[in-house]
Formats: structure tokens, C-alpha cells, sequence
């Protein structure tokens, strides 16, 4: 019974081992690796290969795949794999898509790494032991795989600054400052003096400049000179800005002014009174066609005829009719439209008479339904009127009256001039008698 626990135990790890082997992928016989290239140099995979190329910008890698004869002759769902080990913080990889490798076959296969900013590169190229990396390249499909690595070397350049951080205001507002802080660190092989930092907002018009005095070469950086530093620069926002986001330009300009790096952001704006400027906006645009009023209340008298203006004004360009209604005025009185349909030019303005007659008194209203000419409702405006009776002496006693109080003026006047006349006759007579002759 014991020897049968330990049979047993020793087919279940058995099976295990066959099972984890079953698993476990194997160099290929259906292809190899003849060759890989990096910026167009070709890797040694026994030695160290010595590579430009700018830090932060992608490199382009080539890999040269061959079917060999000596395997099954066909395979299929192949991918190449590259990436970079030794980086700090994180993968630098790319991989393709699958394809097919056939027997007597090259194929060259293109990937693309982009190699980070902070990559520890050397200034004496005598250091390979201390900054150097290693590409790997596998090819492999779902059995099998094959995998080469290469050591290269990455030489700093000699002027290189990098724009580390931008920090933009959130809260701006039309009219003030938009403070803006850039921090830039030093990436290159030589001190930089003199970093020219310049901000813009093209579409406001807006641009501000200051100056970094160094920033020493990394393995410079000490408590006295740093390869690191901030300026922060402040953009006068106009006062009509409207609301929105923008594009914010940075400029770096160094090493003399032969070398710049130049990147975009966003800057959001914020209008100052948006909500009356909205409330604007909408108004004029409904408002293409308005319609006023002279007054919203009348006052008349009861059988006499009250007079009220509607005024049309048409911003569009084209001509507009509109029709106007009058409703509920059965039960007092009468109203009457002159004209009742308006033509108004584009860009004009007409008037259109409400008469409107009582025939009691007391506080009424009636409505103006303005229409235009497909019947559609424009505008509905209520207006109060107060009917009074007319108040005093009859019209008829009043134009006596007027007419007696002329006659009166005539006879007066008559009287007047005929006195006139005597006391000028009077006074010839006595000039007459009263002649003398020398």
C-alpha cells in the first residue's frame, strides 16, 4: 500500500514535468534572425555598437528575417518584438503585426522605439560600462521564437534642453494675467547661457519673453549651478477675449539662437460679463426681425379715436411680410389696422396704425398677433386700455361759446377803429380854425 502512495506520487510529478515541457516554447528551425539595424547602423550581437540619435525622437529598427529551409517550410502568425531593457521607468518596445515566413524567404520587418529624454547617456565615450543598453529582438509565433540581443552606446549631445513642465493659470479671465510658468532642464554636453523663453496666443494677439541665465551641464549640477530652472512669464489677456480655449505657443530658443524647440498647449479663457453677452447674442439672433411698441397702455375717450404704433425693423436682407391681427375688441369697441399686411424691405423699417374707437368706458385689453408670411406667429403683444367719457360742457355749447366770444372780438374791434376816425376828424377842424397868416 505504501509503495503504491509513492508510485503514484512520483507518476503525478512525472506527468507534471512532461506537461510543463509541453509549454515551454523552443528555439525555432523555421527562421532566424540575420540581421537587425538601428538608425541604419547594423548591431553587432558580439560587441558594443556606438549609435546617434537625439533623445526623445523615435529610432527607427530594421530586422531581417530568413525561413530556413531546414524547418517545416511554412509558418504562420509571426511577429517580431523590440524592445530596450535598462530603462528605469518603464518599457521602450514596439511590436508588429503577424505574418506568414515561408522557406528561402527574407523579410525585413520595420519597428520603431522612441528613446525617453532621461535615457543616462554618456559624455565620455570611453564609458560604455556605464550607460550603455541592450536591444532585444525576438521573433516568435505561437510554438517557437528566436531572440537576439545588442549592446549600444548612446553619446549626449552637445546642446540639448528639454522643457521639463508648463504651468498654465486655470482660472483667467479676459483682462487680467494669465501667469504661465515653464520649467527647462539641461540635457546637453555643454552649459547653456542666455535661454531665450517666449509665450504667444496668436489669436489674441498676445506675446511675452524672458530670459533663463544658464543652466549648467548635468554633470555640472551642484548647490551653485543647476542644469534645472523655472521663469514664469505673464500674458495681459484683452478685455473683449471671448470664451473659449486657445492655442498657447512655447518658444525655447539656445545655444546662440541656432537651436529651438517649440511646443503647443491649451489656455482656457473665460469672457467677462459672458452671460449678458450670450443674452445679447441670442436677442439678435432672434431679433433679426423686431417688432416695438409705442406703449403698452392707452388712454382714450369713450367715441373718439386713440392712435397706436407698431414699429417693424428687419435686419435681414431679404424682404418680409407680416400681417397684423387685432383680437378682443368685439365687446368695447372697434379696432381698425392701416395697413393690415406691411411689406418691410430688407434691412427697413415701416410703422403700421392701430386706431382704435370705444364705445364705453372702463379698462379693456386687446391683443396684436403679428404673423409673418407663412403664417407663423412672430410676436402676440397685450396692451391696457382705459376708456373715459369726455368730461365738461357739450361740444355743441363749446363752438356757441367760441363763436359768440369772436363775434364779441369783431364788434370791439369795429368800435375801436370807428372812435379812431372821429378824433382824427376833430383834430383837422381844429387846425383849420385855428390858422394863421403873416
Amino acid at each position: 500500500m505504501k509503495n503504491l502512495k509513492i508510485m503514484s506520487i512520483v507518476l503525478i510529478l512525472l506527468l507534471g514535468l512532461v506537461s510543463l515541457t509541453a509549454v515551454v516554447s523552443a528555439q525555432s528551425d523555421d527562421y532566424e534572425i540575420m540581421a537587425t539595424y538601428m538608425s541604419g547602423v547594423e548591431l553587432d550581437a558580439s560587441g558594443i555598437t556606438a549609435i546617434s540619435a537625439e533623445l526623445g525622437e523615435d529610432v527607427d529598427i530594421s530586422v531581417e528575417v530568413y525561413g530556413d529551409p531546414s524547418g517545416e517550410g511554412y509558418v504562420d502568425n509571426v511577429q517580431v518584438k523590440a524592445w530596450i531593457g535598462g530603462y528605469e521607468y518603464g518599457d521602450v518596445e514596439d511590436t508588429t503585426g503577424p505574418f506568414d515566413v515561408e522557406e528561402y524567404v527574407t523579410y525585413i520587418k520595420k519597428l520603431s522605439v522612441e528613446l525617453p529624454k532621461d535615457f543616462d547617456v554618456c559624455f565620455d565615450e570611453n564609458d560604455y560600462d556605464e550607460c550603455t543598453y541592450t536591444l532585444y529582438v525576438e521573433v516568435y509565433d505561437g510554438d517557437n521564437y528566436e531572440q537576439e540581443g545588442y549592446t549600444f552606446f548612446l553619446e549626449r549631445p552637445r546642446h540639448y534642453v528639454d522643457v521639463l513642465d508648463v504651468i498654465v493659470d486655470s482660472d483667467v479671465e479676459a483682462g487680467e494675467l494669465a501667469k504661465v510658468e515653464v520649467r527647462l532642464e539641461n540635457l546637453g554636453e555643454s552649459k547653456e547661457d542666455d535661454i531665450k523663453v517666449t509665450l504667444s496666443i496668436e489669436d489674441l494677439g498676445v506675446t511675452e519673453s524672458g530670459y533663463i541665465d544658464e543652466l549648467a551641464a548635468p554633470e555640472e549640477d551642484n548647490g551653485d549651478e543647476e542644469s534645472s530652472d523655472s521663469i514664469n512669464l505673464y500674458l495681459e489677456i484683452p478685455e473683449d477675449a471671448t470664451t473659449g480655449d486657445y492655442e498657447l505657443t512655447l518658444n525655447v530658443l539656445y545655444d546662440r539662437g541656432h537651436r529651438d524647440v517649440e511646443e503647443q498647449y491649451s489656455i482656457f479663457v473665460e469672457a467677462v460679463g459672458e452671460e449678458a453677452v450670450e443674452e445679447e447674442e441670442e436677442v439678435e439672433e432672434e431679433g433679426e426681425v423686431s417688432v416695438s411698441v409705442s406703449s403698452e397702455g392707452l388712454n382714450a375717450v369713450v367715441g373718439e379715436e386713440a392712435v397706436y404704433t407698431v414699429t417693424f425693423s428687419n435686419g435681414q436682407e431679404e424682404s418680409r411680410v407680416f400681417t397684423v391681427d387685432v383680437l378682443g375688441e368685439d365687446q368695447w369697441g372697434s379696432v381698425s389696422v392701416e395697413p393690415s399686411v406691411i411689406l418691410v424691405k430688407g434691412n427697413g423699417v415701416e410703422e403700421v396704425e392701430i386706431h382704435v374707437t370705444p364705445n364705453e368706458e372702463g379698462d379693456f385689453d386687446f391683443t396684436l398677433q403679428i404673423l409673418d408670411e407663412d403664417d407663423k406667429l412672430v410676436e402676440e403683444v397685450s396692451v391696457d386700455l382705459t376708456s373715459e367719457k369726455a368730461s365738461g360742457t357739450p361740444t355743441w355749447l363749446k363752438v356757441l361759446f367760441i363763436a359768440i366770444v369772436v363775434l364779441v372780438i369783431i364788434v370791439i374791434l369795429v368800435v375801436a377803429f370807428r372812435g379812431s376816425g372821429d378824433e382824427d376828424d376833430d383834430l383837422d377842424l381844429d387846425n383849420k380854425d385855428g390858422e394863421t397868416y403873416y
